[in-house]
């Protein structure tokens, strides 16, 4: 039977795995003030590695599933958020990298911001902006 996260487990995509290492990217969000938001989501997007295919994904799948899943999904990688600067990372999407960047108006209205570290002063104003 499937759950209703199934479709956060499997990605749409069937490429192959990039020989170069894709370095964790990190968007601030801008706060969703209809939302009640009073700082924006952080999210951080990176290649899917055991440690977070067993955290987020697993649901208590034996060891060797890993190597099954990256083998059908070679370039699989993962969105993590964490709202309001605080709490714990959650799982948000899984999918290639195209997939899951910001894109659209999402970047040309600044909605969200790619950036460094999310101590910085421009992702702190970012965070705070409406």
């Amino acid at each position: 039977m499937a759950s209703k996260t199934d479709h956060l487990r499997k990605p749409t995509h069937a490429s192959r795995r990039s020989s170069g290492a894709t370095p964790t990217l990190r968007y601030q969000w801008m706060a969703h003030r209809e939302g009640g938001q009073t700082f924006g989501n952080q999210e951080e997007i990176k290649p899917l590695g055991k440690d977070d295919f067993y955290r987020y994904m697993s649901d208590g799948v034996t060891p060797s599933e890993f190597g099954k899943y990256i083998e059908k999904y070679p370039d699989t990688f993962i969105s993590l958020v964490r709202q309001n600067n605080q709490g714990g990372w959650r799982l948000n999407r899984v999918g290639s990298l195209g997939e899951l960047l910001p894109r659209g108006e999402a970047i040309e209205r600044g909605w969200a911001r790619k950036v460094d570290d999310f101590s910085t002063v421009e992702a702190i104003r970012q965070g705070r902006s409406y």
